[in-house]
């Protein structure tokens, strides 16, 4: 099986998976928004927020060093997972003195027992299977379909029963930890290998994954910052509307788009020794992330009124402004998923972790000065900065591989203007509309994806026909929906 193919089995593996995750998840999103109050919401996403941060601190980058190692041995697998068992360890020793700190600085005295119980999150990460890192490696991702299939069943069971019997944040708090609990143990269950505590490998993966760590650190911080800074501005009682709207906005790329991209880590470090490969490999990863993303964003961006409505209920529609000021968020974070793999790729970790760097002081402080009027003005600014900080790691890192911008944005063009026609004929039927808010939406998505996908269909037959890129995507579409028929209707494995 050839690379590309490989790829294109390993995206739709995970894609497929995503679909399904996600299925369920807008499932158990419907039932919560409605049992549980804003507030609630503010409560988990405090506690999550802070956990996976120190979760953040505590990635060694295990992963990343085996995916880009050509030859990892047994010794590499044992020491990325006593590392990682150190390294968690530590952090949630660290995490849990600083819990009351934590609450008192949020004023919120339940929010302490939500934040110890959400803790158990990272000593369970810190034992699963570094065995399941050669899965990802080979470009196989059957057994993590399967596990998180497994892992979101069980947590949707566990939210929705626990909600609907106490109506309580709790219900989404024992939910994420039962989630990696499953995951973890489920790791074991599907690769053989049995790691044990070792430190042969130390040096050489330290001196990778430091940067990893690092990176992961200030990564997050970056993305995640806005949050501490609306529980100073506006109030804890904000943190839940602005926290739900900004995960429906990026939603697409951290649950579908990234990791449908995943394959590309693992793909770039097989041609990153091949410029002219990488650089045509990096070039169409792009234009199908903005193929996919740009439409996607811009009709979240029109309708978000109508999709708050039918999703979350009419309690959230308050919150209509943030998120389609936040759609923004949604391009830049899939941009930026490519973006890191190059990095990567190219062993620029340690740029990557001076670009975080900089970028996270910028953001921190231009939202801290300028951003304190209304909430919209918030959630708008924290978008246009991360479209900034984004489009210079586009710039550096594609100058890298003398990939031309001229061209890539000539491949893109059909794109954005198919996705401006169709959001302008979707607009005026809405206002022409007077059906009932789920009925108008559907008609509107209808609308919108049957003229975006015609007009695509004719800038290509009429001229970018003669494009290499886009003759490439065009066989990498028609074979993934030949293998997902196969997979799909035919059972073909």
């Amino acid at each position: 099986m050839s690379l590309a193919q490989k790829i294109v089995k390993g995206s739709l593996t995970l894609l497929l998976l995503r679909l399904i995750q996600r299925g369920i998840g807008v499932i158990s999103l419907l039932i919560l928004a409605r049992l549980l109050t804003p507030d609630d919401f503010g409560i988990v996403a405090i506690a999550t927020l802070i956990v996976y941060f120190f979760d953040a601190i505590s990635s060694a980058g295990s992963l990343e060093y085996i995916i880009q190692k050509d030859n990892p041995s047994t010794d590499d697998l044992n020491t990325a997972w006593t590392i990682n068992i150190i390294s968690k360890s530590i952090v949630w020793f660290l995490f849990v003195i600083s819990v009351p700190w934590i609450s008192e600085y949020f004023e919120k005295e339940n929010l302490e027992n939500a934040l110890y119980i959400t803790s158990l999150i990272l000593l369970i990460s810190a034992t699963e299977n570094s065995g399941m890192y050669l899965f990802r490696k080979q470009l196989n991702f059957k057994p993590m379909f399967k596990l998180t299939v497994l892992q979101k069943v069980a947590s949707f069971t566990t939210v929705i029963t626990l909600a609907l019997i106490y109506q309580s944040y709790w219900a989404m708090i024992w939910g994420n930890v039962v989630a990696r609990l499953v995951q973890s143990v489920g790791t074991y269950l599907l690769h053989d290998f049995r790691p044990k505590l070792s430190l042969k490998k130390f040096e050489a993966q330290w001196s990778f994954s430091k940067w990893v760590m690092l990176k992961s650190a200030l990564g997050y911080s970056r993305t995640q910052f806005d949050t501490f800074l609306i529980s100073k501005f506006f109030g804890f009682g904000s943190i839940g509307g602005y926290e739900l709207m900004k995960n429906l906005s990026s939603m697409p790329a951290t649950e579908i788009i990234k990791p449908a991209t995943e394959p590309l880590l693992a793909s770039f470090s097989q041609v990153k020794n091949d410029e002219q490969r990488l650089r045509y490999q990096v070039s169409i990863s792009l234009i199908i992330i903005l193929l996919t993303i740009t439409p996607l964003a811009y009709f979240i961006f029109l309708f978000s009124m109508p999709i708050i409505t039918v999703f979350l209920g009419e309690q959230w529609i308050e919150y209509a402004s943030i998120l389609s000021a936040l759609t923004i968020l949604l391009a830049t974070y899939s941009f930026s998923s490519i973006l890191n793999h190059l990095g990567i790729a190219l062993s620029k970790v340690k740029v990557l972790f001076y670009y975080d760097s900089l970028t996270f002081l910028i953001i921190a402080i231009a939202l801290g000065v300028f951003a304190s009027n209304s909430i919209e003005d918030f959630a708008l600014l924290r978008a246009v900065l991360e479209a900034i900080c984004v489009t210079g790691l586009f710039l550096y890192l594609t100058s890298k591989i003398s990939f031309s911008i001229l061209v890539f944005f000539k491949n893109a063009t059909p794109i954005v203007l198919s996705t401006l026609l169709a959001g302008e004929l979707t607009e005026r039927l809405f206002l022409s509309l007077t059906l009932n808010v789920s009925l108008a939406l559907i008609l509107l998505t209808l609308c919108f994806l049957l003229t975006y996908s015609v007009s695509l269909l004719a800038a290509y037959y009429l001229h970018y026909k003669r494009s290499e890129e886009w003759r490439h995507i065009m066989r990498i579409t028609t074979g993934f929906y030949k293998t997902a028929y196969k997979k799909v209707l035919l059972g073909n494995n």
